[in-house]
């Protein structure tokens, strides 16, 4: 029982901090520069050596949506490019690399409003 806790509570963790970083990113007003996703979705494609209309066939046939993959795949490019823009920019130490985005993750969650719609979320979270 408490791996499972422990599961669910490191799920969870992860969604709150996705959604933290991308409410970061939209309170700075970042914009993406015109076709970027365009761009990252075209060496999406290219790296797995399929096509636009295959990659529509195998979600549609897991019941994935399209439509829904992309807000996500915007949603990664625009952080991405953020982070790497702005968070990281000038910088090419790794050890500064690291410590720039944690000092930024850091702020951003104590920016961050969360709100909790399931009290055993909320209670898992809150236990970690």
């Amino acid at each position: 029982m408490q791996l499972l806790q422990r599961i669910k509570s490191q799920i969870a963790q992860r969604l709150i901090d996705e959604a933290v970083k991308l409410q970061e990113v939209d309170r700075a007003g970042y914009v993406l520069p015109d076709g970027k996703v365009e761009q990252a979705f075209a060496a999406f494609v290219g790296e797995r050596k399929t096509s636009l209309e295959e990659l529509k066939r195998n979600m549609a046939s897991s019941d994935y949506p399209f439509k829904y993959f992309m807000r996500k795949f915007e949603q990664r490019v625009k952080l991405q490019d953020y982070l790497e823009q702005v968070v990281l920019a000038d910088s090419l130490d790794p050890a500064d690399r690291q410590q720039r985005y944690g000092n930024w993750l850091t702020n951003a969650r104590t920016l961050a409003k969360v709100v909790y719609y399931d009290k055993e979320i909320e209670s898992l979270v809150q236990s970690a």
